[in-house]
Formats: structure tokens, C-alpha cells, sequence
């Protein structure tokens, strides 16, 4: 998974960049190539569960809040690990916005 996720013939020139948008062009990768829930026989039976409370929570935080990356943020560049947890965290500005469908 580590190669895998830097591979320029899977991911682009761009591997390395956070661009969460890349997967609105090719929205949902193959399960040979994003290994998280694994893949073939013994697929992950939790997958489907896991990918529609992650869209839940998404919308809910992005129709009550905006997200950008805060002024000063350091480039995100993430430490060798087996997790690859980010290096300096993500330097974010969350607004609530003006008109939201739930109430907090």
C-alpha cells in the first residue's frame, strides 16, 4: 500500500499533493488499487457501512461548516509511518455557515 500510493501511473505526476477533488474524476478507484478494505474473496464486509457513515458525517459537516486551509499553514507533508499520519497536522479555518439545514 505504501508504493502503491505513490505510483504515478495509478494516482498521476500529482500523487503527492492533497487533492481530495481527484476523486470526483474517477469516483470510486479499484479495489486492487486502494487496498484499504482489501479486495477480491475476502473483501471487507464492513466496507459499505464504513463508506456511508463517512458520507453521512461529510455532509453534515460540510452543510453546517466551510473548510479552507488556515494562512501560514506549513505544506502538508506527511511523516514515514506504517499510518502516514501528517507531519505538521492540517492547518485548517472552519466557519459556520450563515445558513445551515441542521442546528447545533
Amino acid at each position: 500500500p505504501y508504493s502503491m500510493g505513490r505510483t504515478e501511473d495509478i494516482w498521476g505526476k500529482d500523487w503527492n499533493e492533497f487533492r481530495p477533488e481527484r476523486f470526483l474524476e474517477n469516483p470510486k478507484p479499484s479495489p486492487y488499487v486502494y487496498t484499504a478494505f482489501l479486495a477480491g474473496p475476502r473483501m471487507c464486509l464492513g466496507q459499505n457501512l464504513a463508506d456511508l457513515e463517512a458520507r453521512i458525517v461529510l455532509a453534515r459537516l460540510l452543510s453546517a461548516y466551510s473548510f479552507s486551509m488556515a494562512e501560514g499553514a506549513p505544506p502538508v507533508r506527511y511523516d514515514n509511518s506504517l499510518t502516514l499520519p501528517m507531519k505538521h497536522g492540517l492547518w485548517l479555518k472552519v466557519e459556520r455557515r450563515a445558513s445551515s439545514l441542521f442546528a447545533y
